[in-house]
Formats: structure tokens, C-alpha cells, sequence
């Protein structure tokens, strides 16, 4: 009966569904950053979804006159925001960074070693007018095929 139990309670943890929060980190990358990071809890031919939030956009222009200062939001686009990731020794992926609001990545991936290292870089030059941040971490179990 004890065993009946235990492979019943081990088949409902094991979600089929996926989403299972694995490894995350509250850490920050801003324009120029670079950053590995080791996924503790990741294990060697496991499938999995990284996540992360980005956004850049440019900081206001301000301009002087007579009566004081005015301050105007840029309406120009921002080319060049080029950040990006890789899992372990596999290739480097594309991360999506919104401009002017935040942009959700999620990029599946097998890990090609247990507590895999994630490596997160902004690996272009942007204008010193702009600024950028990625942050919200996360690997979670994929959903089965």
C-alpha cells in the first residue's frame, strides 16, 4: 500500500503540463552588462523555458529656456539593442528587449550539464541617451511534448 502511495505521489509532482519554477534570480542587467549565472536545480538532458523581462528606451531630453527647463520624451527608435544569452556550451540566442516598454524572452533549452550556467550580455554600443535593463530571471520545467 506504502509503495501505491509513493509512485502516486511522485506521478502528480512530475507536472506533465510543465512551468515548475526551478531556478530563479532577482539580479538586474543594465546596457553594457555581463553576467553567468549558475541555475542550481538544473539537471543534464532536462528540457527547459527561460525567462526574463527587458526594456530599453531613451532617457528625456531637457531643454533650457527662459522661463526653466522642459522636459520632452524622445520620439526616436533605438537601433542596436542586442542582448543575449546562452545555456551552458550551447550558442548564443537572441533575447527580446522592448523599446519604450518591456518585452517578455522565452527561449526553451536543453541542459547540456547539470546546474547549467546562463550567460546574459548586451553585446552592442548603444547611444549614452539611452538605458536599458533586463531582469526577471527564471528557468522552469518545459511542458512535456
Amino acid at each position: 500500500m506504502l509503495a501505491h502511495s509513493l509512485i502516486a505521489a511522485l506521478a502528480l509532482s512530475a507536472s506533465p503540463s510543465g512551468g515548475d519554477l526551478v531556478w530563479h534570480s532577482p539580479e538586474r542587467i543594465e546596457k553594457g552588462g555581463n553576467r553567468t549565472f549558475v541555475a542550481t536545480g538544473t539537471r543534464k538532458g532536462q528540457k527547459y523555458v527561460f525567462r526574463a523581462r527587458g526594456e530599453c528606451r531613451w532617457l528625456p531630453r531637457q531643454i533650457v529656456t527662459r522661463r526653466g527647463v522642459i522636459v520632452r520624451e524622445r520620439a526616436e527608435r533605438i537601433f542596436g539593442i542586442d542582448f543575449r544569452v546562452s545555456f551552458g556550451s550551447d550558442e548564443r540566442r537572441i533575447m527580446s528587449v522592448g523599446e519604450r516598454e518591456p518585452q517578455q524572452t522565452e527561449l526553451t533549452f536543453i541542459a547540456d550539464r547539470d546546474d547549467v550556467p546562463v550567460h546574459v550580455f548586451d553585446s552592442w554600443d548603444l547611444p549614452e541617451q539611452v538605458v536599458c535593463s533586463v531582469d526577471g530571471f527564471e528557468i522552469v520545467t518545459a511542458p512535456a511534448d
